[in-house]
């Protein structure tokens, strides 16, 4: 089973709660395709790895009543169709109905492909904003480009030669004890096969229930389906379906190596022989005749998911895909887990050839059995992946089988270490008939022989090590794997500097019985120190579950912790003779999080950075989203700050390598953190850094930020960003300006935006020039002083245009662009626009050494400039009101603290102030001399900043009473006294 952890999606982390979900096999890490309502194109994926003009997406579950097989009757979603020039849409799998069930009886969720829809549109738009314009339409769980996979071999001379493989898995030991099963189907889901070949024709699936004939006899979609299928079609750029999955070319030939890899007719005095034996393959063609794409002229695999799909219907008990990619998608997720956990099939994959640790799907996807490669002497192949997307080992280097046109060859990759893995585990399925497909697979990886003494380098990066067919079909044991686990910390749920961690765990138990199993938790992170890592689960049954609810395994997230430790947890179960291990991770001291309460989504940082942790990759974060406009509308946006040219300190992109690195001149020293609700908004966010790491541009300056985000409809398009200002140095700092930067991308690259500014309203926008229905966004200042506006042309090469940041941005730049009033107040190519970013300041002012201001924005988004004005005065409002009431301060304090109250003595009330460093669980309680409680004034979850609570003891007798707060590590107590 693969794992989810802490719910990552690919562009942020959300950790409000922190559950952890886990599938068998083998140790997945948080990289897994997860559901959002935006895409971004992964920056791997190039035109030739999708279908050109094609979205798949699934409908959500409330718009099932307008659904049929070709019509979608929603005018959201058909405007935004329409918009694309799709003329229509038709249902991926017709015939696919929704579960009766939400979970299986173990409590694995079953797929629901009865929602899954596919559309070709005509426009020349790009597929980002294509797949961002039906996420926008409100109507779909996801949408995502149709993926190409290619394949993984790499072929060698054709040659006779031995067949290691067979004998290192112990094959011919295992066939004395089971030769197979002809009921039990391995669906070679590929390039075609050569159903004639005289070593495949006699282990070939046959459909004898659809006779070729022109006619659907058995009724399920497919006429004359005889023979297995083909999927891929006669051409890659028309796909149509037929009923001859055989292999037209030698571009396609893999498929018939393949098919002998797993199934290659045995003990007929022909050829080579296949693990599988008796066991039969179904052929499903998932390639194009005509398809010479790929390196060395070989086909793509296009149509490999609904390959899956198709096998997993028509009865394949195992599912080999030999292909694959750095593309993943929900999508394909669904059709595994349909295979998987509706239809009981083992899914196993190669895990690709590029030698690297390294995620490929499908390998990558929980519920597959991901296959690694190794040489005759058990080394791991030079070619395989390794690490996390390896459940098990098989030979795959220099095999020898058949080949299309009646031939043999011997080629190498994960491609037949993947098949020859299939084989196995089809003579475990007829060994152990009433086994589940998952099942299957846990025999089979709970079986290997361990080859990490052989390869030293990957210790524990191979998974269990390499199949063995014997030890599958004699030896017995559990397999205890991770379902799902819960990190809570009595606090916020997020993993910060000194809280304690409460790992909770549910176990499933795939095989035999334990009698009493026991579980211990370790690491080798240094940011945690495991304070409690032992559980006893006791006797579980074959299918059967148990947990540490009641004893929860304990960790400390150590002081020094770094910011966005991964931290890799290892469970070892032992239970007798048996012992297994499965892994997760948490991330410790995240140091970024998504503000998201309202229209507005966008990530915020502890050094001051909007919209993403990570630049340029971009995958720490989720930009600048607004409503359902398409995609993220901000490619980078941070603070700039300073005094002169040579003082200015900031943590956008810089100067070196044409801007590709941003200047880090920001360090933290209180993570950014989140209180929901808040005490000021609906959503509290706040942090603290300095610029410490500036070097000789060093400021001086201690910044505290805030932001704040209200859900209510009058405020729900804007967020607050608030920074106190302090400076540290002994020197007044004069003519002092601070801004934001923001390279504002509304449509994929910005390529048609315009920046602007409203003198009227003091606000700077950036909008999109064509006439595509567009956003604006823009900012606007809150706080008193001077707005400072310069709208930047990035391209730096056109006529007139006094910088750009294609060729670096300076720091002279960055002070000219902050410091020069209401300067540049345009951007964008005439007409028709162009790539665009702007920097919104203030300035100039004046701190004295120790001084503090405080400097306020806006940052505003509306779908017209109307209501782009309408809601920068709402911030303002809100701004002038809300936050200028004096019960809280939002900025952190410098400690704790509990103020003696006032006044003392007091009749019938009086106020009790306080501070805290850090968010955390906190009370304040009033307790009489005999220490009973008489009041309680707080009691949960508070952020961080100072507070002032009104007392109220008209109800109680005059006398002593003590009031006590206690927060994280703080703890004091005073005596009051009431009067009356």
């Amino acid at each position: 089973m693969k794992m989810t952890t802490l719910k990552k999606n690919l562009m942020g982390i959300t950790l409000l709660l922190a559950v952890v979900t886990f599938f068998s096999f083998g140790t997945r890490n948080n990289d897994q395709p997860v559901k959002v309502k935006y895409f971004k194109m992964p920056e791997s994926i190039t035109a030739i790895d999708y279908t050109p003009n094609v979205i798949v997406f699934k409908l959500k579950e409330e718009f099932r009543s307008v659904a049929s097989n070709n019509a979608i009757n929603n005018s959201s979603l058909l405007a935004s169709l329409d918009y694309l020039g799709a003329s229509s849409v038709e249902k991926k799998f017709i015939g696919e109905q929704k579960p009766a069930t939400e979970k299986n009886s173990w409590g694995a969720e079953y797929a629901d492909l009865s929602l899954i829809y596919q559309t070709k549109y005509s426009k020349n738009i790009s597929m980002e904003d294509a797949v961002n314009q039906v996420y926008s339409s409100g109507t779909v769980e996801y949408a995502y480009p149709h993926y190409i996979q290619k394949l993984c071999f790499t072929p060698n001379d054709p040659q006779l030669g031995s067949q290691y493989a067979i004998n290192k898995v112990q094959c011919p030991a295992g066939w004395d004890i089971q030769q197979g099963d002809t009921n039990v189907v391995v669906a070679i889901v590929d390039s075609g096969t050569d159903w004639d070949h005289p070593d495949l024709a006699a282990n070939l699936k046959m459909n004898y229930a659809d006779p070729i004939d022109g006619i659907d006899n058995d009724g399920d979609g497919y006429i004359d389906n005889f023979r297995g299928w083909d999927l891929g079609g006669a051409d890659y750029a028309n796909v149509v379906g037929d009923n001859n999955p055989m292999i037209m070319g030698a571009n396609n030939n893999h498929g018939s190596h393949v098919s002998g890899d797993a199934c290659a007719v045995t003990n007929n005095g022909i050829g080579v022989a296949g693990p599988g034996f008796k066991c039969k393959f179904l052929a499903v063609k998932c390639a194009a005749d005509n398809d010479t794409r790929g390196p060395g002229g070989e086909g793509y695999i296009i149509t490999g998911y609904e390959g899956i799909q198709y096998a997993a219907n028509h009865g394949a008990n195992i599912i080999n895909c030999s292909w694959g990619g750095s593309g993943g998608s929900q999508f394909e997720q669904d059709i595994i887990t349909y295979a998987s956990i509706n239809k009981n099939a083992v899914v196993v994959c190669a895990a690709g050839n590029n030698g690297a640790n390294e995620i490929f799907y499908p390998a990558g996807f929980k519920y597959v059995l991901g296959v690694g490669a190794t040489t005759s002497t058990d080394a791991k192949a030079s070619f395989s992946n390794y690490g996390p997307v390896v459940d098990v080992c098989a030979p795959g280097n220099g095999i020898i089988s058949t080949l299309w046109d009646n031939g043999y060859a011997n080629f190498s990759g994960t491609s037949m270490a993947s098949p020859i893995a299939c084989g196995v585990a089809a003579i475990i399925k007829s060994q152990f008939p009433a086994y589940n497909g998952l099942q299957v697979g846990e025999k089979l990886r709970m079986t290997c022989d361990n080859i990490d003494a052989l390869n030293p380098s990957y210790a524990g990066l191979l998974g269990r090590g390499r199949i063995n067919m014997l030890r599958g079909l004699t030896i017995s044991s559990p397999s205890v794997r991770i379902q799902s686990t819960v990190v809570t910390d009595n606090n916020n749920n997020v993993p910060q500097p000194n809280d304690t961690l409460r790992i909770r765990g549910t176990f499933v138990n795939y095989l035999d019985p334990t009698v009493n199993c026991t579980a211990v938790l370790t690491t080798t992170s240094t940011a945690v120190t495991i304070l409690n890592g032992n559980a006893t689960l006791g006797a579980i049954g074959t299918l059967g579950t148990a947990n540490n609810n009641a004893n929860p395994f304990l960790v400390r997230v150590n002081a020094t912790a770094p910011s966005n430790t991964k931290a890799t947890f290892k469970i070892t179960f032992t239970d007798g003779t048996y012992s297994d291990f499965d892994q997760f991770t948490v991330v410790i001291n995240p140091a970024y999080f998504d503000m998201n309460i309202n229209k507005i989504a966008t990530t915020l940082n502890g050094t001051g950075l909007i919209g993403y942790n990570d630049f340029s990759t971009n995958l720490q974060g989720i930009g600048f989203l607004y409503n359902n406009a398409p995609g993220t509308l901000s490619y980078e946006a941070g603070i700039i700050a300073g005094y002169s040219t040579s003082k200015m300190v900031n943590n956008v992109r810089g100067a070196l390598n044409n801007g590709a690195v941003q200047d880090a001149d920001f360090v933290n020293v209180l993570p950014f953190q989140i209180t929901q609700p808040g005490v000021v908004s609906n959503q509290d966010g706040n942090c603290q850094f300095t610029d410490a790491n500036g070097g000789a541009s060093t400021v001086g300056l201690d910044i505290k930020e805030a932001a704040y985000e209200w859900n209510d409809a009058a405020n729900d398009d804007y967020i607050i960003m608030r920074y106190r200002i302090k400076n540290t140095t002994a020197a007044t700092i004069s003519n002092f300006y601070m801004g934001i930067y923001d390279d504002w991308d509304i449509g994929t690259g910005g390529a048609n935006n315009k920046a602007n500014y409203d003198a009227v309203n003091k606000i700077g926008y950036v909008y999109r020039s064509d006439n595509v229905p567009t956003t604006y966004t823009g900012m606007t200042l809150l706080s008193p002083g001077t707005p400072t506006w310069w709208a930047i042309d990035n391209d730096n090469t056109l006529a007139g245009n006094p910088f750009g940041v294609y060729d670096g941005f300076t720091d002279a730049e960055k002070f000219q662009s902050i410091s020069s009033g209401i300067g540049r107040t345009a951007a964008g190519v005439a007409g028709t626009g162009s790539d665009v970013s702007a920097s919104y300041g203030s300035g100039p002012y004046t701190i004295a050494p120790g001084q503090e201001i405080i400097i306020a924005y806006a940052l505003v988004a509306a779908d017209n400039l109307v209501n782009l004005q309408i809601n920068a005065n709402n911030a303002k409002i809100k701004y002038n009101t809300v936050l200028g009431i004096n019960t809280f301060d939002p900025l952190l304090p410098s400690k704790y603290s509990l103020s003696q109250n006032f006044p003392n003595p007091f009749n019938p009330t009086t106020n009790i102030n306080f501070s805290l460093v850090k968010s955390g669980f906190t009370s304040l309680k009033v307790y009489d001399m005999l220490g009973k409680e008489v009041a309680t004034l707080v009691n949960g979850i508070q952020q961080a900043g100072s507070y002032s609570y009104s007392f109220d003891a008209s109800k109680l007798s005059s006398g002593v009473y003590y009031y006590k707060l206690e927060s994280s590590d703080f703890a004091d107590t005073k005596r009051m006294m009431l009067v009356k």
